[in-house]
């Protein structure tokens, strides 16, 4: 296996030790963590997060040491202490579909609103562009997971659904954006 892309990820040398990969594997945890960037990031540092966790399982699945050739390779007695989910393409569709449902239900809910069967708490500053201009990034963040389950992982049983999603989210983008312009903004 060449681990030099997983060591690039992680920022370690080829001779670094569980526990200098586990170290860098932390740091970079702490930078990326979604939670400490706005709204508009969390989507790219989700997929940061995902990116560093298989790095992190694949060098820390890796034998200890490098067994003597023609010898059965040395299995580490413990495992990663944390890893990426066991079907990663299913990690990548569940944040798709989280974000797809939050952009779908926003404008169904703004719908009902304005159609008088739900009233809004009104706010002087509300404005359903605010909504629709939400639901557009949310799509967005949607569209990348989804293409990341058809693009790397074709073989998934998530893969033809993630196909169906992307076409529904095309659709919905071109009329959250005529929305919009209708809005005016």
């Amino acid at each position: 296996m060449n681990d030099g892309h997983f060591r690039e990820i992680l920022g370690v040398a080829q001779s670094a030790s569980r526990q200098d990969i586990r170290g860098a594997y932390r740091r970079l945890v702490m930078e990326n963590h979604p939670d400490r960037f706005p709204a508009e990031r969390k989507a790219v540092q989700e997929l940061a997060m995902i990116t560093l966790g298989e790095a992190y399982f694949a060098l820390m699945s890796l034998p200890a040491t490098v067994p003597p050739a023609g010898s059965a390779p040395v299995i580490p007695s413990s495992g990663p202490a944390v890893g990426p989910h066991r079907d990663p393409a299913y990690a990548y569709y569940k944040q798709g579909f989280v974000n797809f449902s939050i952009a779908v239900r926003g404008i169904a809910e703004l719908n009902q609103a304005i159609a008088g069967k739900k009233l809004p708490s009104f706010t002087p500053r509300y404005r359903a562009s605010q909504d629709v201009a939400n639901s557009l990034s949310l799509l967005s963040a949607a569209h990348g997971y989804f293409s990341r389950v058809v693009e790397r992982f074709p073989g998934s049983v998530w893969c033809a659904d993630a196909r169906v999603k992307l076409t529904r989210i095309e659709r919905f983008t071109r009329l959250y954006r005529r929305i919009l312009s209708n809005l005016g903004d």
